[in-house]
This record gives structure tokens, sequence and C-alpha cells, in this order.
């Protein structure tokens, strides 16, 4: 946390995918990219508690990077672009992805989806002046890395721009689109869906634009799935009846900061162990609830609102991130016997009760293969069952919000 987001990612994963069949770039040594400087990986593990290790590039080498995009980004407009490992011309953008990764077509509900996207206009004019103003405030380390997440995001959208549309102000992208394997649907290499909220406001700055809010309807989809389940709703339908301001208030962060955390508390999600500060409040905070990924949405939050009152001192800020976060668990603990005895209802009676041959499939019609977790009785791996809970409970959640 000290020096940037780390990206909890299974080293099994790193593996699979850039070690793919047929892959130009050929096999990946994690190990020794890490001892040559150009990956940082966390000490923490556990096969028990279902936390894997987390890489990142280092911040130095992204900042290095990031120098460059300075002089860059607002010149690439109309470019010819080059593949790099051949030097030919890219003459087509990117399309979205219709197949799986075994040549097989994606649900109809997912095909009719990104093909209904026909592309999206934005403020260019507003994009340029954002980032003229944000490189001259860059002061930290974390306000460069989020810029350089903006600036990949633009040539992203730059590279799928229609520039024989182009007005002065306005720009027209089709962007590229592939799916989660729950059936959601995200942009390919970023764009508007993964930039940063002021890039948005910038982009989207022209009459008769609106943004949406649809945070709560994870909250509708979870009451659904309760009631199907027969579990008590009393605490959600508080929750959506209330003012959210107040309970936020109540705990000491934002609305958004209570959005963040009660959607990470429903998917059941826990990041690994990559806090540098928060050894502590781990030992002190052992329940089966608590989510590794709630303390980072409050550190972050707490962070960010002491350093704008030019607080910077860590032991000042994890002293209050704790006591936000002891606020939070004790808010959500009448939630939580609830959310347990729905992850034990998922598992043991809905998943045994509809998979097929060890698959099971949401609303959006993706199938999620429950035999890697299972054995041939179907008994669940004890040791597989906590990274299980998360995956299939954001299976179906995110699904059932996809296919709407």
């Amino acid at each position: 946390m000290k020096e940037g987001k780390w990206i909890p990612v299974p080293r099994k994963t790193i593996n699979e995918e850039w070690n793919k069949k047929g892959d130009a770039h050929g096999k990946v040594d994690i190990d020794g990219l890490i001892q040559a400087g150009l990956l940082k990986r966390t000490p923490h593990y556990s096969i028990e508690k279902g936390i894997c290790y987390c890489y990142k590039i280092p911040d130095d080498i992204q900042i290095e990077c990031l120098d460059y995009y300075y002089s860059l980004h607002l010149e690439i407009k109309r470019q010819t672009f080059h593949n790099l490992m051949d030097g030919k011309v890219i003459k087509k953008p990117k399309s979205s992805v219709l197949y799986d990764e075994n040549k097989n077509p994606l649900p109809d509900v997912i095909v009719k989806a990104i093909k209904g996207i026909e592309g999206t206009l934005y403020n260019h004019k507003e994009i340029d002046a954002y980032f003229k103003e944000a490189i001259l405030g860059v002061k930290t380390k974390a306000q460069k890395l989020r810029l350089a997440n903006d600036l990949r995001c633009y040539e992203n959208i730059i590279y799928h721009t229609n520039w024989d549309s182009i007005t002065e102000e306005l720009a027209y992208y089709v962007p590229a689109y592939e799916p989660q394997k729950s059936g959601r649907i995200t942009e390919k290499e970023g764009g508007l869906q993964s930039c940063s909220r002021p890039m948005k406001k910038a982009a989207f700055s022209f009459p008769n634009c609106h943004n949406y809010d649809l945070k709560s309807s994870q909250v509708y989809i979870l009451k659904g799935w309760f009631e199907k389940a027969d579990i008590c709703t009393d605490f959600l339908k508080n929750y959506l009846a209330n003012d959210k301001a107040e309970w936020a208030k109540e705990i000491g962060i934002s609305v958004n900061c209570l959005k963040n955390c009660m959607y990470s508390k429903f998917m059941g999600a826990v990041s690994p162990m990559n806090f540098i500060y928060w050894d502590n409040i781990v030992g002190k905070y052992k329940q089966e609830f608590f989510n590794l990924s709630v303390t980072e949405y409050i550190w972050e939050y707490t962070r960010r609102q002491l350093e704008s009152q030019n607080i910077t001192d860590e032991d000042e800020i994890n002293k209050l991130a704790e006591t936000r976060l002891s606020n939070f668990i004790n808010f959500v603990k009448p939630l939580d016997l609830q959310l347990q005895k729905f992850y034990k209802w998922l598992l043991f009676t809905y998943c045994k009760g509809n998979q097929k041959r060890g698959v099971v499939k949401n609303l959006t019609g993706m199938a999620f293969n429950l035999n890697e977790y299972q054995d041939d009785e179907g008994n669940y791996y004890k040791d597989k069952l906590s990274t299980l809970k998360r995956r299939i409970t954001a299976f179906f959640l995110q699904g059932t919000e996809a296919a709407f």
C-alpha cells in the first residue's frame, strides 16, 4: 500500500496466461523477473485462508514509462500504429470477443449485448485539458500511477476513434469488449470504463449526458438470492430504505467508500494480505467475514482524506483507518450471519442440485466448472473451499447483474 496498489493474481493464473501454447513471448520466468528487479511480489501466502501472492511492476519503472507518456499523449492522434514485434502497420482496431477460449460461440445474451453497443461520443477537447492540468499537478507516486492508467486508457480510446467524424469538441469511438467468466462485459484494454472519475467527467462533458449509479442494484440482486434461499432480508431492506449518508458518517467514511465496502462484502471476496501496516489489524479481527478488500478501501480513503489536509504521518493515518475499519465491522455484523448461511446454501444446496457433470450456469448462460473444486464423489476439497466460496458467489451475483 505504501508504494501503490498490488494485483492479487495467483501464480497459476500468470503461468496459464503468459505461457499459452503458441504464445510468441515464450515461457515466463517469474522468479527471474523478481530477481532482476522487474517484478515485485508480496511475502504473504496461505492455502488455508485462500490468500495468494500479489505482484506488481516496481513503481520506479512505471513512473519512468509515465514520463515518456507526458510528451506523447497529445501527439498520437491520427497517427499510424505499428506492431512493435514485427514493425507492420496495424490497420484495424481490435474487435470484441464473441467466442470462448475453445472457439465456441458465447451465450446469445452476451453476444447480443456486445453487438448492441454501437459506440459512444466523448469530448476530446475536455480530455486534453484534463491531462494538461493533471500532468502539472502530479506530486505523489499514487497520482503519477493513476495518471498513467488514464493515459493508457486514452491511447485505447484514440486507437478505436473514427477521426473522420470528429468535431472541434466531440469524437466518436467504438469500444471492443470481452466477457468475464461471470458474463459481465468489460472493455478491452481499458478505455472510458477503466479510467479515473475526473477523466470520465471530462469525456462526458456534453449536453444530455447522465451518469447512473448502479451499485444499489447489487443489494437488490443479493436480496433476491436471499429470498430464493429463504434467508432473512431485514438488514438488506433496512440498508435499501434508509439514508446511507448517516451510516457512512457514523463509520467515518464517504457514501461511495461505504458502497464499495458493502459490495465487497456481498461478493465474499478476500484480497491477499498485501498491506504493509495492517498485520496487527489482521490479528485483531479474525472473524470469518473479515474482508481485506474492505481494509484497502477504508485505508485508501483515509489516506487521501488526511493527505488533502497535509497530514502524512503514517501512524496517524493507520490509527484513524483502524477505528473506521472497526466501526464498519460492527455495522455489518447483523448481515454476516445471513451471508454465511447464503454461502453454505449456495454451495451445498443450489450448486449440488443444479450442476450437470460438475458444471453450473448463471443467468447469462456462462458456465462454472466445479470439478476442480470437488472429488469424484462430489465432496468439496477443504483447501479450496474458501476460494470457491468467493468465486462462485461473484459468478452468480455478477451473472445476474449482467443478464439484466
